[in-house]
């Protein structure tokens, strides 16, 4: 596992964050540039060193991230975005919390958001459901 940046030691959280297996976490330039990539979100994006973030994302949401990204200050804001990771057609949406640590680095957190996760579990519970009527 890589060492964690040095900017990420002032986010509270850094270690497991870093660590996780369900959250991507980026250090990036202010063009999008990621300079190191926790597992989760390397193995996300391919593990391409020389990737930049807007890269794999749809077309029509790479200006808001790249403007989100360039503007970044000292407080998260976020936006769902559609991301590419590979050659797919749809993109899927994934949540980008962006925060600027320096000048020139910011921290890019990506996660599903949270309303898929329970739209999925919503339907997964309605499947489940459906087998053991089936069942009975």
């Amino acid at each position: 596992m890589p060492d964690i940046p040095a900017s990420l030691h002032a986010v509270d959280l850094a270690e497991p964050l870093w660590r996780s297996e369900s959250v991507g976490v980026a250090v990036v330039d202010r063009m999008a540039h990621v300079l190191a990539a926790n597992p989760f979100l390397a193995g996300l994006l391919g593990d391409r060193p020389d990737l930049e973030l807007d890269g794999v994302t749809a077309v029509d949401h790479r200006r808001a991230l790249l403007v989100a990204i360039a503007g970044a200050r000292d407080a998260w804001t976020s936006l769902t975005v559609g991301f590419l990771p590979d050659d797919r057609d749809m993109p899927r949406d994934l949540v980008f919390r962006i925060r600027a640590m320096s000048r020139d680095e910011i921290v890019v957190i990506v996660e599903p958001p949270m309303r898929v996760n329970a739209e999925v579990i919503e339907q997964l519970a309605g499947l489940v459901d459906e087998l053991l009527r089936e069942r009975d």
